[in-house]
């Protein structure tokens, strides 16, 4: 790499360890330049994770402005994380790689799928990392409160036709021996 400021040239090669702070202090004016060494950050990062469903696909992203040598997807399991090959598995995962950006689809979804998916920018000296959460639903899971609901629903409506139905007054016309299912209550004067 070449650097030019002020008219002055330094040619060097970057290696892993050369990565960190350098500065550049002239003697005239006390000016001092200050440069960092590092490969680019991945900074489109996500705060919640990409929801989907069983059977469906989904597709997670990661772009930077400059073009690594590579890109490689993991999926991280507990403080592991395994390489994706969609050479290997060509019915779960499909890798496009476009420069400065690349794209994983997780095609047919189950639950298993759910987790944490890493982007890596592979650079000469170093890489750069983003991730990405990715949970998995059943079709079910959507269901749950609104059938939950359905039934509070239908409990208190049975609730109130039982009380209507208990305290409801009684006819004349009706036997007295005939029972209704509930208790009579009298009470003395």
């Amino acid at each position: 790499h070449c650097f030019k400021l002020f008219n002055v040239f330094h040619r060097f090669s970057i290696q892993a360890r050369d990565l960190g702070n350098y500065s550049c202090i002239f003697r005239e004016n006390a000016a001092q330049v200050t440069f960092i060494l590092d490969v680019p950050v991945i900074k489109d990062k996500r705060d919640k994770p990409v929801v989907s469903y069983n059977g469906d696909s989904v597709v997670l992203e990661c772009k930077l402005k400059h073009t690594p040598k590579t890109w490689n997807w993991y999926k991280a399991n507990n403080t592991e994380k395994s390489l994706i090959n969609d050479t290997a598995n060509p019915l779960n995962y499909k890798i496009f790689i476009n420069g400065n950006g690349t794209k994983l689809t997780v095609l047919n979804l189950t639950e298993e799928d759910s987790g944490k998916y890493i982007c890596s920018a592979e650079f000469d000296i170093k890489s750069s990392e983003s991730y990405v959460k990715l949970k998995v639903l059943s079709y079910t899971e959507p269901l749950k409160p609104f059938i939950a609901i359905v039934v509070e629903v239908i409990v208190l409506v049975t609730l109130i036709l039982l009380w209507e139905k208990c305290n409801k007054p009684q006819h004349d016309n009706s036997s007295a021996g005939e029972n209704d299912g509930c208790s009579e209550q009298t009470s003395k004067l």
